[in-house]
């Protein structure tokens, strides 16, 4: 499976990616979260929690952790879209990835990804950098946009309002890698022929070139197990790209895969 994309038939590497399933994992860098992992401000219980000492950590940390790989297993797997949360940290003004508790630093994860692209250069992959925590003003986005692109080996000063944020980055973490914004949904062979192998989504306001904004993905919540109704409310959603997610079991695997792709696969 990590080499699904380079071999898909060449009628498939031709529509656009809209019109693919893509694979894609929930909350991807939370497999690390454990009940040691620090308390973040994005859990809507961290006051409650905290209190609790390590039990509120060993108690977040079952609801938390929602994989149980990394992401080079991950992407080993055939997963190529990420659900990536953020927030900025205080004590050291670095980006980590977050689901409740602090999982890993964002560069070294992404670094992990950049590696898997670098070894197979026909995969492309999704970035959804859906949900961005103590980032107070939509300037502050830049902060993370200099974390994904990559530039030089130093301090780098960014200001968002009265706020100034340093970062130690590193050169180039995907840098020709990145896809350029685009009105036109493009197509593996579009990708291939430019060598580019990353689309990111980052959902803030942006000028960056190589930043897709929220309005191209969206991940709708119809909450229903009727195929009907999901397909319906699917029509009233009509984006770039869709993200679906379910909760599954054994049980649901068994009953829901056959139908619902079917029907998803006609739609």
């Amino acid at each position: 499976m990590d080499k699904w994309m380079s071999n898909l038939p060449e009628d498939l590497a031709k529509v656009p990616l809209s019109l693919l399933a893509i694979p894609g994992s929930h909350n991807s860098c939370s497999y690390c979260i454990n009940g040691e992992s620090e308390l973040s401000q994005d859990n809507e219980a961290f006051l409650a929690l905290m209190l609790l000492g390590k039990f509120g950590k060993s108690l977040s940390a079952r609801w938390g952790r929602t994989q149980s790989v990394g992401l080079s297993e991950q992407l080993a797997a055939g997963i190529r879209y990420f659900d990536l949360r953020v927030i900025r940290r205080d004590i050291d003004d670095l980006c980590y990835f977050v689901h409740g508790q602090f999982a890993k630093e964002v560069s070294e994860e992404l670094v992990s990804i950049r590696s898997f692209l670098q070894e197979h250069p026909k995969e492309v992959v999704l970035l959804d950098f859906n949900h961005l925590y103590s980032f107070f003003t939509p300037d502050s986005a830049s902060f993370l946009e200099k974390t994904i692109v990559g530039v030089s080996n130093h301090r780098v000063e960014v200001y968002a309002g009265l706020m100034t944020f340093y970062v130690l980055s590193f050169m180039q973490v995907f840098g020709s890698m990145l896809f350029p914004r685009s009105e036109c949904i493009p197509s593996l062979n579009d990708l291939w022929d430019g060598a580019f192998q990353v689309i990111c989504f980052l959902h803030a306001q942006t000028e960056s070139p190589v930043m897709w904004t929220c309005e191209k993905i969206s991940s709708p919540w119809p909450n229903t197990v009727d195929v009907d109704n999901l397909i319906l409310f699917l029509n009233l959603h009509p984006p770039w790209v869709f993200v679906t997610f379910e909760n599954l079991s054994s049980y649901n695997v068994t009953k829901w895969s056959g139908a619902i792709g079917q029907r998803i696969g006609s739609w």
